[in-house]
């Protein structure tokens, strides 16, 4: 950067820090107590939520209206569960079939994974 744009950029600075501050110094001492502990519990917040675990569960609930299909759910890379699916003819007002499957749900474990989630189901 160019010294003297760096200088302005300090003196900036230093003009707002001074204006802050006078700000802060006409508040009553019960708002800068209250003040201090908000920002210090969301610090503590913020802490908390950088360097915990992030868990997940997902659930899924499928129904399909096909004669048989395939569903495979990878989660990170990692093929994590993977069913048969089987549909029905019904018919509808006894004249027109229709194919239905029944409902699967099915829980996958916690634990840490990434953001590729991803769930294909291939049917004929």
């Amino acid at each position: 950067m160019i010294p003297e744009r760096i200088v302005g950029v300090r003196a900036q600075a230093v003009a707002v820090w001074q204006r802050a501050r006078a700000q802060f110094v006409r508040l009553p001492a019960t708002a800068r107590v209250m003040l201090g502990l908000f920002l210090l519990a969301a610090f503590l917040m913020a802490l908390h939520t950088a360097f915990s675990g992030k868990d997940a569960s997902l659930r899924l609930k499928v129904q399909h209206s096909l004669r048989s299909a395939q569903l495979s759910v990878w989660v990170d890379g990692d093929l994590t569960y993977s069913e048969s699916l089987v549909g029905i003819t019904k018919r509808k007002f006894g004249l027109i079939p229709e194919v239905q499957g029944e409902p699967v749900e099915e829980p996958t474990g916690y634990g840490r994974h990434s953001s590729d989630k991803g769930a294909n189901l291939f049917g004929g």
